[in-house]
Order: structure tokens, then C-alpha cells, then sequence
């Protein structure tokens, strides 16, 4: 019989806290910063997240990062019901009326949801690269 698989390691609920509050602390959104965030806060949340068994939450750390800086993370259940996943941003107004109940919160997370795309967003979007086919295909 194989070994049932076991976390590799948790933390508390005290260490999980103090460790989001030194990775986000919190901010007025007035004064959040203008420049994306670094994709190496969104791989500390996602560690931070299988840490305390939450899993889900782990599937969507830019969303996480929104609804924090918004101050609606009471909303992400309702993100995790809905399915909704980080690959789903930029978003539209109309794919938020029902996970964010008010027209306040639905702009504000679509004001700052550019600060979480990553730089590859920018290429699709952007200038094409191209592999040399002999690297592409291992030759």
C-alpha cells in the first residue's frame, strides 16, 4: 500500500497572517502603487496559501491581491464558487455584477487589475517572439 501523501510542510493560522501582512501590508488605494506587481508576490502567495491548506485560493493569487487591496476579500468565496481563475484577467465589468455586489467595488477592482497582469500578458498583446526552430523542437 503506497504512502497516503502528506503535505510537505504547514504553517499556523498566526504564521499565515503575519506572513500576508509582511508580503501585502495594507494600503489606501488611493496611494497603491502604478507599476505591476512583481510575479514573485504572486509565487509567495501561492506557497502561502498550499502552507495553510488553501488551495483554492492558491489557483488565484492576483484575484487575491485585488480583492486585499480593495479590501473585499469577502468576496472571494463567491470568486471560487463562480470558478473564476487569474487566466480570466482583464476582466470586464459585466463578468463582475455577480461576484462583486456593488458598482463601487466592481470599478475599483477593475481599476487596479492591471497591476497584477504579468509580462507575458504583454507579449501576446505586443511584439511577436519567435524560437529558432531547432531550439523549438529540440533538433
Amino acid at each position: 500500500m503506497a504512502p497516503s501523501a502528506q503535505p510537505i510542510a504547514t504553517i499556523s493560522a498566526i504564521e499565515f497572517e503575519h506572513a500576508l501582512q509582511d508580503l501585502l501590508p495594507r494600503r489606501e488605494p488611493e496611494t497603491c502603487q502604478k507599476t505591476s506587481i512583481e510575479e514573485s508576490v504572486f509565487d509567495r502567495l501561492r506557497t502561502l496559501f498550499d502552507l495553510n491548506g488553501k488551495q483554492q485560493w492558491a489557483e488565484r493569487p492576483r484575484t487575491y491581491f485585488i480583492l486585499f487591496s480593495i479590501d473585499r476579500l469577502d468576496a472571494l468565496d463567491k470568486f471560487v464558487e463562480a470558478g473564476f481563475l487569474d487566466i480570466q484577467l482583464p476582466c470586464r465589468a459585466r463578468q463582475l455584477t455577480l461576484l462583486l455586489d456593488d458598482e463601487e467595488s466592481r470599478e475599483q477592482f477593475l481599476k487596479m487589475q492591471h497591476l497584477v497582469l504579468s509580462k507575458c500578458r504583454d507579449m501576446e498583446h505586443g511584439s511577436h517572439r519567435h524560437f529558432r526552430k531547432h531550439f523549438e523542437w529540440g533538433i
